[in-house]
């Protein structure tokens, strides 16, 4: 089974990749603008903008939604529409 984990490059995301290929399932790990610091046999790092891509990977037969829009560290909060939209709605 090939599952696709979207925000990889998070706290969240990151952890369920590894926790995935671990337990055997081949992972597509989607990151946006952070790249990925980990490397694993059974992971493909997938960098695209969730907004703007046409297509998902082929084969993915499974999906956890793990992406979000929060504040950089020490950085402004975004505006709280631009949030609901991007972390409840998409």
């Amino acid at each position: 089974m090939r599952v696709l984990v979207t925000g990889a490059a998070g706290l969240a995301g990151r952890t369920i990749a590894r926790r995935l290929a671990a337990d055997g399932y081949d992972v597509v790990a989607q990151w946006r603008s952070t790249p990925l610091n980990f490397d694993h046999p059974r992971i493909r790092h997938w960098q695209a903008d969730l907004s703007a891509i046409e297509a998902l990977p082929d084969g993915a037969t499974g999906l956890v939604h793990c992406a979000a829009l929060s504040p950089s560290t020490g950085g402004p909060m975004p505006p709280v529409g631009e949030m609901v939209r991007d972390n409840v709605f998409s």
